[in-house]
């Protein structure tokens, strides 16, 4: 008996040494691999399993910041409420990000700003490109606080050359010009203590109030509702009544944060290291941000199910660093809390409390 599975694991072995063998020196072994793992990344990008469900779904698709992280992609957020997909914010890194997980799977109809840093616009004419691209011909709404005519204008004059060098090689029947159009849809500052509805349309309610990030003014929040499920997003911000107020009994809260202690270690070797500039920089930072305890208050306060860091000062690598970035976070918030990361899916099921969370690739 012994040797019979002798026999056969030296078969087995055999077997996998010629399929290796064929794979790495046989141009069909290799074309028929490569067709395979084409169409099945093809097939997974065109659908997204989680909207099988009729609910609100949260994607998040770049939660770093200025401060450079190989691992995450500057702010950007999808979220998918029926058959809509609603982006807020498009920072760099964005739109790769958005293939590498979703594919053509859930192209925003609309892009929600919460302000203009850099970093939460400068993929926007990438995201832009990316629908004409898949096909999306109509105008790509580009919704935030008044100004965002300029960046609409801005983008739309940037690619200009882009879309006609496309337009001519592909042809106008396969990439017209009017494929890459963005639509400016400023919302009306809203007073300090008021919020005002951005967006009402096929069960989706979108309410942008105003948050505290100055001297970017007016920088906006947003919540979302679709069908009794909601979702808050705080864009930048220091710590702010409004977050309470807007964001109550919210199933999720996705709030930015920042580590004071953490970036003041940064700023002391920067300038220990004779970058005293880049360390006054950092400091600069610590007004307009809330801190990771901060925004566990503002969740406690809102009675939201589930707080979501994103937009993380500093980058937050490895399990040593998360508990120095959620040091003192515990004692607030003893659950309902996590760090945000690109790939994180969290899904609000219709007709029920569940929060199921998955990740993407």
């Amino acid at each position: 008996m012994m040797k019979f599975f002798a026999a056969l694991a030296a078969l087995a072995a055999a077997a996998l040494a010629l399929l290796v063998f064929a794979i790495f020196w046989l141009p069909t072994a290799q074309d028929l691999l490569f067709r395979s793992v084409v169409k099945a990344n093809f097939e997974a990008a065109a659908e997204a399993p989680f909207q099988e469900k009729d609910g609100l779904h949260l994607i998040l698709c770049g939660t770093g910041s200025p401060v450079v992280d190989p691992e995450r992609a500057a702010s950007c957020a999808l979220v998918i409420a029926g058959q809509r997909a609603i982006l807020f914010d498009a920072g760099g890194g964005a739109a790769r990000k958005m293939q590498t997980i979703l594919g053509r799977a859930a192209l925003p109809d609309a892009i929600f700003l919460t302000h203009f840093h850099s970093d939460h616009i400068s993929d926007v004419g990438d995201v832009a490109l990316m629908r004409a691209a898949f096909g999306r011909q109509t105008p790509l709404a580009i919704y935030g606080p008044p100004g965002v005519e300029r960046i609409a204008r801005g983008f739309q004059e940037a690619y200009a050359l882009d879309v006609s060098y496309r337009t001519a090689h592909h042809g106008a029947a396969l990439m017209p010009p009017q494929s890459f159009v963005l639509q400016a849809r400023p919302i009306i500052a809203p007073s300090a203590e008021e919020s005002v509805i951005a967006l009402e349309e096929d069960g989706i309610t979108i309410t942008a109030f105003r948050v505290d990030h100055d001297p970017a003014e007016p920088a906006y929040g947003y919540r979302v509702d679709y069908k009794g499920r909601s979702i808050i997003i705080s864009g930048d911000t220091s710590k702010h009544p409004n977050l309470v107020r807007v964001g109550k009994d919210a199933d999720i809260m996705l709030h930015d944060a920042l580590n004071r202690e953490m970036v003041e270690i940064i700023a002391q070797t920067a300038e220990s290291g004779g970058a005293p500039r880049l360390a006054k920089i950092l400091r600069d930072t610590f007004d307009y941000h809330a801190t990771p305890q901060e925004a566990a208050e503002i969740a406690n306060e809102a009675e939201a199910a589930l707080l979501i860091y994103y937009h993380l000062v500093p980058p937050v690598q490895g399990l040593i660093a998360e508990r120095i970035f959620l040091r003192g976070v515990p004692e607030i918030r003893a659950e309902g809390v996590m760090i945000g990361y690109d790939g994180l899916r969290v899904s609000l099921p219709v007709g029920s409390s569940e929060i199921e969370i998955g990740s993407l690739p």
